[in-house]
């Protein structure tokens, strides 16, 4: 994962775990449930509607840490924007 400029912050340094991810890990759907405290079904919802990239798009989905990361980056920007 790329460093952000010096004049943005990292989103990420408020989900340390997530930071820390390898880029090429790869996550299941239960790994990421588990890992933010979401339902396997709101991961699976993610999978299907395009949110999250994955490797096999056929039902036993598979993410790569830097998919991960990039969606936590993408939902964060998201949910600040509304606040």
């Amino acid at each position: 994962m790329s460093i952000p400029p010096a004049n943005q912050s990292n989103p990420l340094k408020n989900y340390p775990i997530i930071d820390e991810l390898d880029d090429d890990i790869i996550l299941t759907v239960k790994n990421i449930s588990k890992l933010i405290k979401v339902h396997e079904e709101t991961v699976r919802r993610w999978c299907r509607n395009g949110y999250v990239k994955t490797l096999s798009p056929f039902g036993a989905y598979k993410i790569r840490g830097i998919d991960f990361k990039n969606f936590v980056i993408q939902w964060y920007d998201i949910k600040d924007k509304h606040r």
